[in-house]
C-alpha cells in the first residue's frame, strides 16, 4: 500500500477502491441454464499459480447443496463446471473459492433454472383482436412468448394449467403460435406449437339487399373484417368478397314473390360467429312480369293502361316514368292513367310492374298507344293566284291534314314547328269566304273546329303605257281591266332586283341611266290583294352627243365619238352662220368625221348635232365655232435680252390677235392700220439661238400654216468671279459662264479708277499690285454679236508671312497665342478651320489672341497663316507644344480594396487628359492616374485600416496643375478578403465592409478575418493537445463545433454560418445565427438538420413510404409536418401568417388566428403546413384533387408521405370541398339544356319536356357509372329567362381511391327535392365555370 498525501475524503475513496479491486479481480458467471442443470465459468488472472479450486451451490435459503473442484483450462485460466440434478424455475447461489498463496473467493448473482417445456395449448377466441390461450407446463411459469411477444399467465390452482390473453391479432384471422414458457425471465428450451388461433369476425356494419328474383334476394354487407358466410341462426349463405373491400354479398333464398321482410344477421369466418347481429331491412322481392296490356285513349296526354300481372304490383313503369295502378276487385288485372304523352302521338310502352319500389324482372310492350290530335289554335290565308290560297295553320301537336268537313287537304309541316301549310283550290277571282276547318292525324279529327276567315284571290294584271323618255327619267301611264284601289311598282336595270312600292296610275321615274335597258315592274292592289306583276322593257335616251372641231379660213371639220350605249344608234347634224340665228332647222344624217365646206374665213358658224338610240332622239347639242385667219408671210426680230426678243410679223389679209408655236401662245399689238403685228416672244434660254414656226391666232383659232423665223438669238448672262489665289503683289481670278459664251473682256483696277477691257481667258491673273489694298476686276461675257451685262467683285491682296509664335496656358480649354509678322498688319490668324481675331500690340509687328477648343491637360502643335481683310496668307507657320491646364477632379469615389496590405482605390472624373493626382498631405505626393471608359483611378498607399482621412487632390499633366483642387473625406476599410463583406446592399462602399459572424479584425495593418478568439470560457489552443489558451497563444480557436467566436472573441454557442441551413438575422452578428424553421441546431456537429430520427410519427425515409425507426439518419418529416426543437414531427404554422389556427379550434375550420402565446398552432382545413421560400412555415392550399391527411390519416392516406399531391382518399370515400374523405355522401349535380327558351317546355309534364330530361340523363348515366352504382331522384325544372336545368343526384357505392368526381359547367344555385327556383331571384342566371370546385 502506498502513502496518502490526500484529503480524508479522497484516502477513504482511494482505499474503498482498492479493496473493491482486490476482492473483485477474477469473474464468475452462468453460462448457461436447463430445467435441470447450470453451467458455471470462473476466469482467473493470468499468472496466478493456483493451489485449489471449488465451485459451491446453495438453494435460496443459502444452504450448501454441491462442491465440485471444477475443470480448468491452463492456457486461459478459465475453470467450468456444470451443476445437475436440479430443479426447474427455482433460485440458486453460487460461489467460487481458489488458492493463490492467499484464499480467495468470488460470487455470481442469483442463478434461476429454466421452467419445463409448454406440452399442450389450447386457444379460445375472445374478440376480434384477442385469443385466450390455456397452456399445461410441469413446472411453474409466468409469462409466454412466441420470442417477440410475450404475455403474463395466471395459474389455474395448484395445477399445472396456465392461461393468458393474447392481443394485437387481426379480426377472422387464423394462425399457430409457437411458444415458450418463461419463468424469472427464462425461457424453456423447446417450444410448442399451438394451432388454429382464431380471431372473431368483426360486426357487420352495413347492409344492402337487392332483389334478384320472385323468390331471392342478393344481400350486400360490410364487415371490417375476412368473412366467409352470413347467417340468421338458423338459415346461413356463403358470400363471396368484392375484390379487396370490405364488401361481401351472398344470395338469400326461398322468398315470396313482392314480398318484403327485416334478415337479423351476423357475419362467420372459419365457422367463428361475429359478436352481434345488424338487421338488414326491406328485404324484398321482385313482382312477376306483366303479362298482358292494352291500352285506351282518354285526351291528348292521357291514356288508360290496363295489365295483367300474377302477384301483386302498386305502380307500372317504363324505367324513367311511374304510375299508380289499381286491382280489379282479387283478380290479377290492374288500371292506370298514363299521363304525359303528346298529342296525336303513336308509341310503344316498355313496362315493368312495381312493388314496394322493386321493379319486375322482364318488361311487356304495350303496343299502339295513341292520343287525339290538338284543335288548330290559328288559321291564315295568303292568296297564291286567282283561284288558290295557301292556308297556314297552328297546331300544337301533329297533323297531316286539314278539313271543312266535306273538303280535304294535304298539309306540311315548317320544319319541327306547329305550323303546317296546305293550298284550297277551286276559288274565284277577287272573291273572299271563311273556311271552317278542323285538324286531322291518321284519320282521326280534332275535337274543334277553327274559321279562317278572309280567304281572298288576288286581282287581274294592269296594262301600260309610255309617255315620255329623257336621258335620266322615264314617265309612264297605267290602266287597269277591272277595278283597282292602288298600284305598287319598281323600275330596275334589267339583271337587276328591285322591290315594289306605292305608285299612281301616272309615275315618273328620275336619276336613271342614260341609254339603258330598263325593266319596269307594275301590281294592282285590290283590298290589300295582289296581282301578279306585268313587267316591260324600257330605253332612257342618251346624254346630249359632244363633238370637236378643226378649221381651214374655208370650213369646219366636226368628229364626234361612238357612245357608250347599245344597240341601234345614228346620228343627225347641220351648220349655218350665227348671224342668221342658227335657223339651222333640217339635220342631215352624219357620220364622223363630218366636213362643213365653202365657208367665209374669220366667221362664226353654229353647228349642231343629235343622237338617235333603239329609236328615242336625244336632246340636240348645239356649239358655235369659227373658220380660221390667214398664214403669216413674214416676220424681223429685235431689242433682245437674255430671255426675250422682239418679233414683228406681218399678215396679208384678215387680222390676228395673237401668234402661237403650237405650245405657247403670246399676244400682238397692230401696227397702226397696217399688216404688221408686234410680238414679245418671251421664256427663252441665255444664249439661245433657236428657229420657230409661228402660226397667226384669231378668235382662239390657228391659221392652218405655219412660218418659220430663223437665228432667234438672245443675250448670255453674266460670267460669275471666283478668287483662286491671293498674294501680297498679285490676284489670281478664275471666270465661269453664266450661260453659253464665245468669250470674255476684263479689267482690273483700283476701285477709284478707271477700267479699260482686253480680251481674257478664263483664267487671269494680275501682278505686280500692292499689298493689303482692295481691286475692282470687272469681266463680260460674248455670245455672236451680243455682249452680257458686266459682272464685278472687290478683291484684296494678301498680308505678310507670319515669323514667330510663342504660347502660354490660359485655362483648361484655351491659350494665348503670341504672333510676329515680317510686315504690314492683320486682323486674325487661322488654321483653315479655326479663326481667332488677333491685337496690335502697340506699334509693334506683335499680336497676341486666345486660341480655344483644346482639350484639358493637352499639348498640341499646329499651323496658322495670317488673315487681314478675311484674306489669309498662302504661307502657314507651325505653333508647336501648346498646352492647356487640366481640368478639376470631379465625382471621387472610395472603392473597396482587396490588396494587403490594404490601400485607398479611388475613381474620379475630369474632363481631357489627367496624368498624376497631387494629395494636400504635409509632404505632397502625386500618384499616376490610369483611364478607363471616361472614368479615371488612383491608389494610395501607407493608410491604415478603419481610419478617418480628409484629402484634398489636384490634378497634374504636362507638369502643369489644375486650377481648382478638391477636398475628400473618407474612412479607411476596416477589413479586406474573405468572410469581409458590405454590410448594405453597396458593395463597392469600403465604410460598409465588416467581418461576419464567426470571424473577427485582428491585424489592422492586413485586414484579414480570422475565426479565433480571446482568452476565456471555451477557448482553447488549437495546437497539441488542445489546452486552454495562454495570454499569449496567437492561435485560439472556439471548443467544439457549437461555438462561433463574436467580433470580440468571445466564444458563444451558435450554429455555424457556413451551414446553408443556418441564417443569421444579422450576418456579422454570430449571436443573431439560428437554425431555419423545419431544421434544429445539433450541438455536437454544430450544425442544422431535418433530420427527425426519433422513431416517432409522422418521421419517414426519402421516398415517404417507410417509417424511420430510431438510429435512421436520413429522415425527414412528413408532407404538412415539421420538425421542433425535440426533433419530433409537429403540425406547427406561422401564427402571424393567415389560415394559421389553434388547434383548440373546432374541427379546424374556425377563424380564430394564431397568436405569439399560443404555442400548438396549426392549419385550418383545406390547408396544409409548408415552408416558403422566406423558411417560414405557411399555410398553404391544398392542390385539387388532394385530400388532408392531418384530419384523418385513415380515410386520407400518401403513396409518398414527402409529397401532398400522393395523398388520396380511400376505397369507399368521397373528397368533399373542406378536403375531408366522406363515407358514401350523396352529391347533387346540375347541367343545361343547349339553346334558349322554349315556351314549350314550360308544361313539366308534357312530352317534350320528359323526353328532353330522359335524353340528358342518358347521357350523364353515361358518363357517372363507370364508378358508380346508382343514378336516383331525376328532377328536370325549367327557368325565365334561359335554358331548361336538370338536377340529378347519384349514390356513390364505389369509388377508386385515386379520383375526384365533379360537374362543370354548373349553375351558380342549389336546391332541395320541394323548393322551387323563384323568378324574382333568377330573372339572369350567372353561369360560371366552376374552376374545379368541388359539390
Amino acid at each position: 500500500m502506498a502513502t496518502l498525501t490526500m484529503s480524508s475524503s479522497m484516502w477513504i475513496f482511494t482505499i474503498l477502491f482498492m479493496m473493491i479491486q482486490e476482492r473483485n479481480c477474477q469473474t464468475l458467471t452462468s453460462t448457461g441454464q436447463t430445467a435441470t442443470s447450470i453451467d458455471l465459468r470462473m476466469e482467473i488472472p493470468a499468472g496466478s499459480t493456483i493451489t485449489s479450486v471449488s465451485f459451491i451451490i446453495y438453494d435460496s435459503s443459502n444452504t450448501q447443496l454441491n462442491t465440485d473442484a471444477g475443470n480448468t483450462v491452463t492456457a486461459n485460466e478459465v475453470y467450468t463446471h456444470t451443476f445437475t440434478g436440479l430443479t426447474a424455475s427455482t433460485q440458486y447461489n453460487a460461489k467460487f473459492t481458489y488458492d493463490d498463496g492467499a484464499a480467495k473467493e468470488a460470487t455470481v448473482d442469483p442463478i434461476y433454472t429454466a421452467p419445463m417445456d409448454i406440452t399442450a395449448g389450447t386457444p379460445t377466441a375472445l374478440s376480434t383482436t384477442t385469443v385466450e390461450i390455456s397452456v399445461t407446463v410441469a413446472s411453474e411459469i409466468d409469462k409466454i412468448t412466441d420470442g417477440s411477444t410475450e404475455i403474463d399467465v395466471t395459474r389455474d390452482g395448484s395445477t399445472n394449467n396456465y392461461k393468458g390473453t393474447w392481443t394485437g391479432l387481426s379480426a377472422s384471422s387464423t394462425t399457430t403460435l409457437t411458444l415458450y414458457g418463461k419463468m424469472n425471465g427464462i425461457q424453456s428450451a423447446n417450444p410448442y406449437d399451438v394451432a388454429d388461433v382464431a380471431t372473431k369476425p368483426e360486426d357487420i356494419t352495413a347492409g344492402t339487399p337487392t332483389a334478384l328474383s320472385t323468390t331471392t334476394v342478393e344481400i350486400s354487407v360490410t364487415v371490417a373484417s375476412e368473412i366467409d358466410k352470413i347467417t340468421d341462426g338458423s338459415t346461413e349463405i356463403d358470400v363471396t368478397r368484392d375484390g379487396s373491400t370490405n364488401n361481401y354479398k351472398g344470395t338469400w333464398t326461398g322468398l315470396s314473390a313482392s314480398s318484403t321482410t327485416t334478415l337479423t344477421l351476423y357475419g362467420k369466418m372459419n365457422g367463428i360467429q361475429s359478436a352481434n347481429p345488424y338487421d338488414v331491412a326491406d328485404v324484398a322481392t321482385k313482382p312477376e312480369d306483366i303479362t298482358a296490356g292494352t291500352p285506351t285513349a282518354l285526351s291528348t296526354t292521357t291514356v288508360e293502361i290496363s295489365v295483367t300481372v300474377a302477384s301483386e304490383i302498386d305502380k307500372i313503369t317504363d324505367g324513367s316514368t311511374e304510375i299508380d295502378v289499381t286491382r280489379d276487385g282479387s283478380t290479377n288485372n290492374y288500371k292506370g292513367t298514363w299521363t304525359g304523352l303528346s298529342a296525336s302521338s303513336t308509341t310503344t310502352l316498355t313496362l315493368y310492374g312495381k312493388m314496394n319500389g322493386i321493379q319486375s324482372a322482364n318488361p311487356y310492350d304495350v303496343a299502339d298507344v295513341a292520343t287525339k290530335p290538338e284543335d288548330i289554335t290559328a288559321g291564315t290565308p295568303t292568296a297564291l293566284s286567282t283561284t288558290t290560297v295557301e292556308i297556314s295553320v297552328t297546331v300544337a301537336s301533329e297533323i297531316d291534314k286539314i278539313t271543312d268537313g266535306s273538303t280535304e287537304i294535304d298539309v306540311t309541316r315548317d320544319g319541327s314547328t306547329n305550323n303546317y301549310k296546305g293550298t284550297w283550290t277551286g276559288l274565284s277571282a277577287s272573291s273572299t269566304t271563311t273556311l271552317t276547318l278542323y285538324g286531322k292525324m291518321n284519320g282521326i279529327q280534332s275535337a274543334n273546329s277553327y274559321d279562317v276567315a278572309n280567304v281572298a284571290t288576288k286581282p287581274s294584271q294592269p296594262t301600260l303605257t309610255i309617255t315620255t323618255q329623257t336621258p335620266d327619267s322615264i314617265s309612264i301611264g297605267i290602266t287597269q281591266k277591272s277595278s283597282t284601289t292602288s298600284y305598287k311598282g319598281c323600275i330596275k336595270k334589267k339583271g337587276a332586283e328591285c322591290t315594289t312600292s306605292a305608285i299612281t296610275s301616272s309615275p315618273t321615274f328620275s336619276r336613271l341611266d342614260a341609254c339603258t335597258e330598263y325593266i319596269f315592274e307594275v301590281i294592282a292592289v285590290y283590298e290589300g290583294r295582289e296581282s301578279d306583276p306585268l313587267t316591260h322593257s324600257l330605253h332612257t335616251a342618251s346624254v346630249n352627243p359632244d363633238f370637236t372641231s378643226s378649221q381651214t379660213k374655208n370650213s369646219i371639220t366636226i368628229t364626234f365619238a361612238d357612245t357608250t350605249c347599245t344597240g341601234t344608234k345614228s346620228f343627225k347634224a347641220c351648220a349655218d352662220k350665227s348671224s342668221n340665228n342658227a335657223d339651222c332647222s333640217s339635220l342631215a344624217t352624219v357620220t364622223s368625221p363630218h366636213i362643213f365646206q365653202n365657208l367665209d374665213p374669220n366667221e362664226q358658224y353654229t353647228i349642231k348635232l343629235q343622237e338617235i338610240n333603239e329609236g328615242v332622239e336625244s336632246t340636240i347639242t348645239s356649239k358655235n365655232e369659227y373658220t380660221a385667219p390667214d398664214d403669216i408671210s413674214g416676220v424681223s426680230q429685235s431689242q433682245q435680252t437674255t430671255t426675250s426678243v422682239l418679233l414683228t410679223v406681218t399678215v396679208p389679209t384678215g387680222l390676228i390677235d395673237a401668234v402661237t408655236d403650237g405650245t405657247k401662245t403670246v399676244s400682238c399689238q397692230r401696227v397702226d392700220s397696217t399688216t404688221q403685228y408686234t410680238c414679245v416672244w418671251d421664256g427663252l434660254s441665255p444664249s439661245s439661238d433657236v428657229s420657230i414656226l409661228l402660226f397667226g391666232v384669231k378668235n382662239s383659232i390657228k391659221s392652218v400654216n405655219a412660218f418659220e423665223v430663223k437665228n432667234v438669238y438672245t443675250k448670255p448672262t453674266p460670267p460669275s468671279i471666283s478668287v483662286t489665289g491671293q498674294t501680297k503683289d498679285s490676284i489670281t481670278i478664275t471666270v465661269s459662264p453664266g450661260s453659253t459664251s464665245e468669250g470674255y473682256k476684263g479689267c482690273a483696277h483700283i476701285s477709284s479708277g478707271p477700267c479699260t477691257f482686253e480680251d481674257i481667258t478664263v483664267q487671269k491673273t494680275y501682278s505686280s499690285l500692292n499689298s493689303v489694298t482692295q481691286y475692282t476686276v470687272e469681266v463680260k461675257a460674248v455670245y455672236k454679236t451680243l455682249e452680257s451685262d458686266v459682272a464685278k467683285k472687290d478683291i484684296y491682296t494678301a498680308p505678310d508671312d507670319i515669323s514667330a509664335i510663342t504660347s502660354t496656358p490660359v485655362d483648361t480649354t484655351s491659350a494665348e497665342l503670341t504672333v510676329t509678322i515680317t510686315s504690314g498688319t492683320i486682323d486674325s490668324v487661322s488654321d483653315g478651320t479655326t479663326t481667332i481675331e488677333m491685337t496690335r500690340q502697340g506699334e509693334t509687328l506683335s499680336y497676341k489672341g486666345i486660341w480655344t477648343g483644346l482639350q484639358p491637360g493637352s499639348v498640341t502643335t499646329f499651323s496658322v497663316k495670317p488673315v487681314k481683310n478675311n484674306v489669309m496668307s498662302p504661307n502657314s507657320f507651325e505653333a508647336a507644344n501648346v498646352k492647356t491646364k487640366p481640368s478639376a477632379i470631379t465625382n471621387i469615389s472610395y472603392l473597396k480594396s482587396e490588396s494587403k496590405p490594404i490601400t485607398a482605390v479611388f475613381t474620379f472624373e475630369a474632363v481631357g487628359t489627367v496624368q498624376k493626382v497631387r494629395t494636400s498631405e504635409s509632404t505632397p505626393r502625386d500618384f499616376a492616374a490610369s483611364k478607363t471608359n471616361d472614368i479615371y483611378k488612383f491608389t494610395i498607399d501607407g493608410l491604415t485600416v478603419g481610419t478617418p482621412y480628409t484629402l484634398t487632390f489636384t490634378s497634374v499633366s504636362n507638369d502643369i496643375v489644375s486650377a481648382s483642387s478638391a477636398t475628400f473625406a473618407f474612412t479607411t476599410q476596416v477589413c479586406v478578403g474573405s468572410n469581409c463583406e458590405s454590410k448594405t446592399n453597396k458593395p463597392d462602399d469600403p465604410a460598409t465592409y465588416a467581418c461576419t459572424a464567426g470571424f473577427r479584425l485582428v491585424d489592422t495593418n492586413t485586414g484579414d478575418c480570422v475565426a479565433t478568439c480571446v482568452v476565456g470560457t471555451n477557448c482553447q489552443d488549437s495546437g497539441t493537445p488542445a489546452n486552454n489558451c495562454k495570454e499569449s497563444s496567437s492561435s485560439c480557436v472556439c471548443k467544439s463545433p457549437n461555438y462561433q467566436p463574436d467580433k470580440n472573441g468571445n466564444c458563444q454557442e451558435s450554429c455555424n454560418p457556413s451551414n446553408q441551413q443556418c441564417d443569421c438575422s444579422d450576418k456579422f452578428d454570430i449571436t443573431t445565427c439560428k437554425c431555419l424553421a423545419g431544421y434544429v441546431f445539433v450541438p455536437a456537429s454544430g450544425t442544422c438538420t431535418n433530420n427527425c430520427n426519433q422513431g416517432g410519427s409522422n418521421c419517414f425515409k426519402p421516398g415517404g413510404t417507410t417509417a424511420c425507426v430510431e438510429g435512421d439518419t436520413d429522415c425527414i418529416c412528413g408532407v404538412g409536418y415539421h420538425i421542433n426543437s425535440n426533433r419530433e414531427c409537429k403540425e406547427h404554422c406561422n401564427y402571424l401568417r393567415s389560415n394559421c389556427v389553434t388547434r383548440a379550434s373546432v374541427a379546424k375550420s374556425t377563424t380564430v388566428a394564431c397568436t405569439s402565446s399560443d404555442n400548438d398552432c396549426v392549419c385550418k382545413r383545406g390547408f396544409y403546413a409548408k415552408m416558403n421560400s422566406a423558411n417560414e412555415i405557411v399555410c398553404t392550399e391544398l392542390p385539387l384533387d388532394v385530400c388532408d391527411p392531418s384530419v384523418d390519416a385513415t380515410t386520407c392516406s400518401c403513396t409518398n408521405k414527402h409529397d401532398i399531391s400522393t395523398c388520396g382518399c380511400a376505397d369507399g370515400t368521397l373528397l368533399t370541398s373542406s378536403k375531408v374523405c366522406e363515407v358514401s355522401p350523396s352529391v347533387r349535380a346540375e347541367c343545361t339544356f343547349p339553346g334558349t327558351y322554349d315556351p314549350e317546355y314550360a308544361d313539366k309534364s308534357s312530352q317534350k319536356f320528359k323526353d328532353k330530361c330522359a335524353e340528358n340523363t342518358a347521357k350523364v348515366k353515361t358518363q357517372v357509372e363507370k364508378s358508380m352504382t346508382s343514378l336516383q331522384k331525376v328532377n328536370c325544372i325549367q327557368i325565365k329567362p334561359g335554358s331548361i336545368i336538370m338536377l340529378w343526384e347519384f349514390v356513390f357505392e364505389k369509388r377508386p381511391s385515386s379520383s375526384v368526381y365533379h360537374t362543370n359547367p354548373a349553375m351558380d344555385f342549389s336546391m332541395d327535392e320541394t323548393s322551387d327556383l323563384k323568378p324574382s331571384k333568377y330573372n339572369t342566371p350567372q353561369y360560371k365555370k366552376t374552376d374545379e370546385r368541388y359539390l
